[in-house]
This record gives C-alpha cells, sequence and structure tokens, in this order.
C-alpha cells in the first residue's frame, strides 16, 4: 500500500534539492537559504541538467527575438552576457581564479592561496576577455537556424560537464561540499551528457 505521507516527504525533498540547484546555478531569487541542509546541496546535483534546460530555453527564446532585431555579432554578446549574468558569474569567477593561479608561476600552496584570493588579477581579467570573446565568435560564425539550438544546449553541458568533474577529477577542498548521499546521483546524473557533448553535430543533423 502506498504511504502518502512517505510519498509527501520524498516529494518535498526533491523539491527542496531542485530549488537547491537553482539557487546554487542562479540568480534567480527563489524561496529558502542556500545551503540550508548540506544533504539538499549534495543531491541537488542530480537537477543541474534540468536547470540547465530551463535557462537554455530562456537563453534559445531571447536568441530568436534579439536575431530578429539586431545584428548577428550584437546579437551573440548579449546572449553571452544574459547567460553570464544568470549564473551570477560563477564561473567566470572560477576561470578567473584559476588563471590567476595557474599562470603565476608560483609553487603549489602559493598558487592555492592565490585561487582563494577574493580579488581578481590581471591573468583572471584576460581570461575571462579571452573566452567571452571566443563564446561571441563562435555563436556568430553559426547560422541563425543552428545558433539558437547550441544556444538551448550550452547551458546544459556547461552544467553537466560540472557534474562530470565532481565524479571523474581529484578535487582540492577549497570549497565546503560534502557529497553524502548527492555520490549516488552522480552517475545517473551524467547520462544526459552523451548526447549534449555531441550537440554540433546534433544541431548540423536536426537543421537539416
Amino acid at each position: 500500500m502506498y504511504d502518502l505521507r512517505r510519498g509527501s516527504r520524498v516529494g518535498g525533498r526533491r523539491r527542496d534539492r531542485f530549488l537547491e540547484a537553482f539557487r546554487f546555478l542562479t540568480v534567480v531569487p527563489v524561496s529558502g537559504e542556500r545551503g540550508r541542509r548540506t544533504d539538499d546541496l549534495a543531491g541537488s546535483v542530480r537537477f543541474f541538467g534540468v536547470v540547465g534546460i530551463l535557462i537554455g530555453a530562456v537563453a534559445s527564446a531571447g536568441c530568436q527575438l534579439l536575431g530578429a532585431l539586431l545584428p548577428d555579432l550584437l546579437t551573440c554578446a548579449l546572449v553571452v552576457i544574459a547567460l553570464v549574468g544568470i549564473s551570477g558569474g560563477l564561473h567566470m569567477d572560477g576561470l578567473s581564479d584559476t588563471a590567476d593561479g595557474v599562470f603565476s608561476s608560483k609553487g603549489r600552496d602559493r598558487m592555492l592561496e592565490i585561487m582563494r584570493d577574493s580579488r581578481v588579477g590581471a591573468m583572471g581579467v584576460k581570461a575571462i576577455l579571452f573566452v567571452f570573446t571566443l563564446k561571441v565568435a563562435a555563436l556568430s560564425g553559426l547560422p541563425p537556424e543552428i545558433r539558437w539550438k547550441t544556444v538551448l544546449l550550452m547551458p546544459v553541458a556547461g552544467r553537466c560537464a560540472l557534474v562530470m568533474m565532481l565524479v571523474l577529477l581529484p578535487h582540492y577542498p577549497l570549497f565546503y561540499l560534502e557529497l553524502l548521499d548527492g555520490l549516488l546521483w552522480l552517475a545517473p546524473a551524467c547520462t544526459p551528457c552523451s548526447p549534449v557533448l555531441s550537440s554540433p553535430l546534433y544541431c548540423l543533423r536536426f537543421s537539416k
């Protein structure tokens, strides 16, 4: 016999973890406090791809709308800026910290100390500018009928790549994140990555 109370608890936990993923990956105001429960933060990993799909859907719609009104280059620049803005620049912050540390030509301990520093150095700024330029150039080089599909899949690929790195790569505990039972969900969360990583081929085929 189905236990309604247990089902309600499970559904509530899934909702909390989805909202935790949304709070962690976007700046969209959602009720509740970020990182309130460690197990919710760990369990939210399974919803990273879902959040990516939602972001991609909004960005893709914006890309189509702007593309009908503005030149391609300006449209692509605005889309990239919007994607950075909706995530709070979280990935750009990590990129700049990594660039400052890796290109500091210092030892391991000093490198990690630089990466912990909240200030952005010259190499971090350059890395952000280079990546932004490459993204805009890559998007503007795509035909409009393929561009919006690529924009749809980009956030999904990015969030799934984050999950894959959590699974496959060793990490230094710069930031506090206990995986706990969330580890059980990392492998299933990676499942959507295979088709997503082949998105350029998918777009080319789908556009015919």
